[in-house]
């Protein structure tokens, strides 16, 4: 046997190689779990909301708890239900929302909106999460401390 095959076999079989050159690892799950600041709300190009500027000094977050359940407070409701994730798959189930009619309801309309058409989560890096609908709309998250 040539040593150069016998050498790339080996190094196949050490570094856990398929044939077709992909990782045999299981799809790992972005790190979901925890509380997320609302960064961004994007339904389209020219329709948008960033909470900081909205509603500067108040806080909207998303939570996605152990148990498969999410929270998401606004600057004036809650929203909640399950999720399912799978790999890079997020599946947003339908839930409740708080009904109080507010001064600026400008993110938590667009939230109610893009959150049931959510279909994956994204990790940019351990601080960074965007959860996508199949078209252009998007929801920006940061970690929360």
């Amino acid at each position: 046997m040539n040593v150069k095959i016998f050498a790339f076999a080996a190094a196949c079989v050490i570094c856990g190689c398929t044939p077709s050159g992909t990782s045999s690892a299981p799809e790992q799950s972005p790190a979901l779990e925890g509380r997320w600041e609302i960064t961004d709300v994007v339904l389209n190009d020219s329709v948008r909301a960033m909470p900081a500027e909205i509603t500067p000094g108040t806080k909207q977050y998303i939570v996605f708890s152990p148990d498969s359940t999410y929270s998401v407070r606004t600057n004036c409701n809650s929203i909640g239900g399950s999720y399912t994730l799978n790999g890079d798959s997020l599946t947003i189930g339908d839930g409740f929302c708080t009904e109080m009619a507010c001064d600026n309801m400008v993110v938590e309309d667009l939230i109610k909106q893009i959150l049931p058409e959510v279909r994956t989560a994204v990790a940019g890096n351990d601080s960074t999460m965007r959860l996508n609908t199949a078209g252009e709309s998007y929801i920006s998250l940061r970690k929360a401390e």
